[in-house]
């Protein structure tokens, strides 16, 4: 109420009563004009199951400054998260947003996710890439990109590349 969180339920049925005074009440609407209740409050349903999301880049990232011809590549692949905290993940992600669906958190991750590939594919070449792949996962799972999502009361679960793409160069002729 008044963009303050006084409970959070537990998993589970729950009765939620009301303890308006209807006197009051119209004491209120009567002097104020209002025709409704002052009184509001908003119950926010915030699942607590196992989300999966795509991620993917758009653009190319730059990769290490250690070659002598610098290249690109793009990413894609999936992640798996859910909510750990709501009450940290209604203050610091949904804030003053009026409706907040599952495709508008993923679109929101899908941001941290490329932010955090470009910060670690910089520092590697297209060779020590492919070849640590899985230590790059690892690195940005429990990294940068881990306590981003905890900041915002999210835990990312699993994180799985499913694919690199370098430019394709075409061959020259003479």
């Amino acid at each position: 109420r008044d963009g303050k969180i006084y409970d959070v339920l537990p998993p589970g049925r729950h009765v939620l009563d009301t303890q308006n005074l209807p006197l009051l009440t119209r004491a209120f609407n009567f002097l104020a004009g209002y025709g409704e209740t002052p009184f509001k409050a908003k119950v926010i349903f915030v699942s607590l199951k196992q989300f999966r999301g795509k991620f993917g880049t758009s653009t190319r990232v730059k990769l290490g400054p250690k070659t002598l011809y610098p290249t690109e590549a793009q990413v894609y692949g999936e992640y798996w998260y859910r909510i750990l905290d709501p009450v940290l993940f209604l203050t610091q992600v949904v804030g003053a947003v009026p409706q907040l669906s599952t495709p508008a958190v993923t679109e929101f991750l899908r941001g941290l996710f490329v932010e955090s590939f470009i910060q670690e594919f910089s520092k590697y070449t297209a060779i020590e890439l492919y070849s640590n792949l899985s230590n790059v996962t690892t690195r940005i799972k429990t990294g940068v990109l881990y306590e981003a999502l905890k900041q915002r009361g999210i835990e990312l679960i699993d994180l799985k590349i499913g694919g690199v793409s370098l430019p394709q160069f075409e061959k020259m002729e003479k």
